[in-house]
């Protein structure tokens, strides 16, 4: 009995240890894919990250500014973004805008493009996300990532005919042909790569932790994996 249980806890360490050597592993190869969350100014975080996602709240004279909090009172300029950007030409900024309209977005554009110029960026170093689709299709013609950022409730809590009503209007976005990538919650990942695995559309995940959740599960390592899949971030 001793024998048989000194050998169960040695099958057991192994486990972890190869499950750990296997979760840093990935982890490692798919860096670039994790994102950090960030509400305040660059100096805060680490430089070397290198992959930032932040709120931007647009002005209605079209001036791009960081939201550091729900309060759309509370912002602050982006420059030391775009300076970081400048310098770092693998850096990128994944803008989730908040605040853009029609009339606004001509001012926005001018802006937005004025600053990154100013300051050096490139193009491919941008994300730009909104919720409202219909604004996006001025934004494509300038070459950037777009993406749409679907809000809808756990697709356990909905029943069948509610989770083809989210399916039906996220592929009248998709056909639009105004975006190139779909910002959606973890638990639409599923459904979602199924039905769009043939489509050159992109991915980015909303997880509750790019830590652990997606570090160390097969299911965090089959989203790293996922060729479509180009960024994770923590909610």
């Amino acid at each position: 009995m001793r024998k048989i249980f000194l050998a169960l806890c040695a099958v057991l360490l192994c486990t972890i240890v190869a499950w750990i050597v296997v979760g840093r592993r990935t982890a490692a190869t798919y860096a670039d894919k994790i994102w950090t969350r960030q509400n305040d100014t660059l100096a805060c975080v680490p430089a070397d990250v290198g992959r930032y996602c932040v709120d931007v709240y647009v002005k209605a004279d079209g001036t791009p500014m960081l939201m550091r909090s729900a309060d759309t009172t509370d912002v602050v300029p982006i420059d030391s973004y775009l300076r970081y950007l400048g310098d770092e030409a693998q850096g990128k900024l994944w803008m989730r805008l908040h605040g853009l309209t029609d009339d606004n977005m001509p001012q926005f554009v001018r802006s937005f493009g004025h600053k990154g110029w100013e300051c050096g960026v490139r193009d491919n170093q941008f994300i730009l996300e909104d919720s409202d689709w219909s604004l996006l299709g001025s934004l494509t013609k300038y070459h950037l990532c777009v993406a749409y950022q679907l809000a809808a409730d756990d697709p356990s809590t909905l029943t069948e005919r509610q989770k083809d009503s989210v399916v039906t209007r996220l592929d009248r976005v998709v056909e639009s042909g105004r975006v190139s990538a779909i910002d959606m919650p973890r638990s639409w990942y599923g459904i979602l790569r199924r039905q769009y695995r043939n489509r050159d559309i992109r991915f980015f995940v909303r997880v509750p932790s790019t830590s652990w959740r997606m570090t160390c599960s097969p299911t965090g390592w089959r989203v790293l994996r996922d060729q479509q899949v180009r960024g994770v971030v923590e909610e």
